[in-house]
């Protein structure tokens, strides 16, 4: 590894300072330059995006701390990421160094920051490797309209503290926040402060708010620049990735998606260095030998292993497995049956058991016996399958309800029920309904279409699927009061008296991917 330069200071239009350091390889180049820019602290995170190794294999990396972070002067400002990555950009272009070929790379906000400085379409920019976050900002804190409380409290408590919101004393103080209401005053709980952006995200929960305008990048995403795309199944940004990708395909350009079976906080660290030197070997430094794999690779859970597609989705028509009375889940219709109910008691919340979330030992896939244990909690299970089952695709929901309440949210959730008991939540999904989305029939019943995550996973016979349904996923996602105040200042509790229908003329189903 040949010289470093650090706390080089790339100052921005308004003056702030943004301090940088360029790790240099050995010899004399031409090098192509790689850019990570972090509100974590660059030298905290030179180690975890291995910058090293990149250097090793010949890339001259840049390494910045954002504004009001690390060395940095000034205060975190999601909205300067897109004119500061520009200035950075620029300054990296005047080097003597440059020889006019730039990637970027890094995973979360490092992704972030990269979709910022491709919306200001900088003509050096010529290949990324994003991870972790989709190009629009509000998309992740807003999932089906909920509210990703876990995320937003924990990613807080993270840029103020640092790594210290690890500790146990920092992660009692977020559970505090999660508890307590109203949420506009649970930033103070968690962290210790009123939290700025915290605050905006309560304050602007409309999604036609043009708070958000500034932050959705995905106009960058008709650069036909190659990206590589990484996540994993239990991200809380994955339906985002996804969609990206979607645009990124009609617009033109190299593109694959690696999805694994990992958090967000999770990815293996030697997929992704392999992935991303692999894709800038060949798009920035030309070397056509170079195999980046399929358009597609997934990793079928739960042992499946890995797989290569020709693109995601594959092609597929949906199969569905009908809600039956009795709890049963089936292929077939159901004949006529009353409706199942269950009661929302939003001042004793459905708790939310692995899934999307930031808090280690609260994400990913886990023993749901519990959770199903509650009264709040209805679940639809098939016979044990008879052979292997592999569910590989998108996964949605179209049940038909009743309510006593306006205000509602909807949580879905596909489980694997092992013989020995243990349900192992798949995938799932959230939709909070407001008043304007119950186009209620004469009988009282609403229909809803409920997206859950995508998913690859197999079955095994001798294994039962399962279906949850119940009125949320605290803390994953801010319970929902059902009395219709606003989000932030809402503290008023309705109870919801709620119900599944399954009979032929509410034929409420799960739908996999045949």
């Amino acid at each position: 590894m040949g010289e470093v330069e650090r706390d080089i200071r790339v100052v921005t239009a308004d003056g702030v300072e943004l301090s940088t350091d360029v790790h240099h390889p050995e010899g004399d180049g031409p090098f192509p330059t790689l850019l990570q820019r972090t509100c974590y602290g660059k030298e905290l995170f030179a180690d975890v995006a291995e910058v090293s190794r990149y250097v090793e294999r010949g890339y001259r990396v840049v390494f910045q701390d954002c504004r009001g972070s690390g060395r940095s002067t000034g205060e975190l400002d999601l909205f300067a990421e897109a004119p500061d990555g520009r200035a950075t950009g620029d300054w990296i272009a005047a080097q003597p160094w440059f020889d006019g070929q730039l990637g970027t790379f890094g995973a979360s906000y490092m992704t972030f920051t990269q979709w910022a400085l491709a919306s200001t379409r900088p003509p050096y920019l010529k290949a990324m490797a994003v991870a972790l976050m989709g190009a629009e900002w509000r998309a992740g804190w807003y999932p089906g309209g909920s509210f990703a409380l876990d995320v937003a409290l924990s990613s807080s408590s993270l840029q103020v503290h640092g790594i210290a919101s690890a500790s146990p004393e920092h992660q009692a103080a977020i559970e505090a926040g999660f508890a307590h209401l109203p949420l506009e005053e649970a930033d103070v709980i968690a962290v210790g402060e009123r939290v700025p952006w915290f605050q905006a995200w309560l304050a602007h929960a409309d999604p036609a708010d043009p708070y958000w305008g500034p932050l959705d990048f995905t106009g960058a995403l008709d650069l036909g620049l190659p990206v590589l795309l990484v996540d994993g199944w239990y991200d809380y940004q994955l339906p985002h990735m996804v969609r990206d990708l979607s645009i990124l395909h009609r617009k033109g350009g190299p593109t694959r998606l690696v999805i694994g079976p990992w958090v967000h906080a999770g990815v293996d660290p030697e997929v992704m260095f392999q992935e991303t030197v692999r894709w800038f070997d060949r798009h920035l430094k030309g070397e056509e030998s170079v195999d980046t794999g399929a358009p597609t690779s997934v990793f079928v859970m739960p042992e499946g292993g890995w797989r290569d597609l020709s693109g995601w989705p594959p092609a597929h028509e949906p199969e569905r497995w009908w809600l039956q009375p009795g709890g049963a889940l089936a292929r077939h219709p159901a004949s006529e049956s009353d409706a199942t109910p269950y009661t929302y008691d939003p001042a004793d919340p459905t708790p939310s058991f692995g899934g999307a979330g930031l808090r280690p030992d609260h994400a990913g896939p886990v023993d749901n016996r519990e959770l199903e244990a509650r009264p709040d909690v209805l679940t639809f299970t098939t016979d044990v399958l008879a052979e292997q089952l592999e569910v590989v695709g998108p996964v949605a929901a179209e049940l038909f309800l009743s309510s006593s309440v306006e205000d509602l949210d909807v949580f879905v959730r596909l489980c694997d029920v092992f013989p020995d008991g243990r349900s192992i939540n798949v995938c799932d999904g959230i939709r909070r309904l407001h008043p304007t989305d119950l186009h209620r029939t004469a009988n009282g019943t609403f229909a809803v279409h409920l997206q859950l995550w995508p998913t690859a996973y197999q079955f095994d016979a001798g294994h039962r699927m399962r279906l949850q349904v119940s009125g949320g996923a605290h803390p994953l996602y801010a319970r929902n009061l059902c009395s219709g105040e606003p989000l932030g200042s809402a503290q008023k509790v309705v109870v919801a008296q709620n119900a599944v229908h399954h009979d032929p003329a509410h034929p409420s189903a799960l739908l996999l991917p045949g």
